[in-house]
């Protein structure tokens, strides 16, 4: 299998797990799906269909289509399938990497509060000590 072969599986297999994010599992999943549009046959690369389902935003929608094109993909292709599907997903170089960049930074933000969280229960934690040291003394335990 050549390079460009094995980046477009590794594509799919991105778009395999948007789709089960989305709730579709393996059997809703179609590979290679052939449609029609406007007299031009595509073939997308995974497409998935559901009478009631949830949305990429969220919303719960009735008979809810997906596309997926992997890789290199013409954009009259993406519009012409924007037009048969409600939501097309193309996964590439692009989009990975502006995936990769949303997660880093949900990741950088999370250790930033949670350095902060810990920061502050450190300083809790030497008020409480030193509380523990007043009580002590007044009782006369020290």
């Amino acid at each position: 299998m050549g390079a460009e072969a094995a980046l477009h599986n590794r594509f799919k297999e991105v778009g395999r797990d948007i789709m089960r994010s989305l709730g579709f599992n393996k059997g809703q999943i179609v590979e290679e799906y052939g449609v029609v549009i406007k007299g031009k046959r595509y073939i997308v690369d995974l497409a998935a269909f559901a009478k009631t389902a949830e949305d990429p935003s969220g919303m719960i929608i009735r008979d809810y289509s997906i596309a997926i094109e992997c890789g290199d993909t013409s954009l009259e292709k993406i519009e012409a399938l924007k037009t048969r599907f409600n939501d097309v997903v193309h996964v590439d170089v692009g989009y990975v990497v502006e995936s990769y960049l949303k997660v880093s930074s949900q990741l950088n933000k999370l250790r930033m509060e949670t350095k902060s969280r810990f920061e502050i229960l450190q300083v809790e934690i030497g008020q409480i000590r030193r509380r523990i040291e007043e009580l002590e003394k007044r009782i006369g335990t020290r």
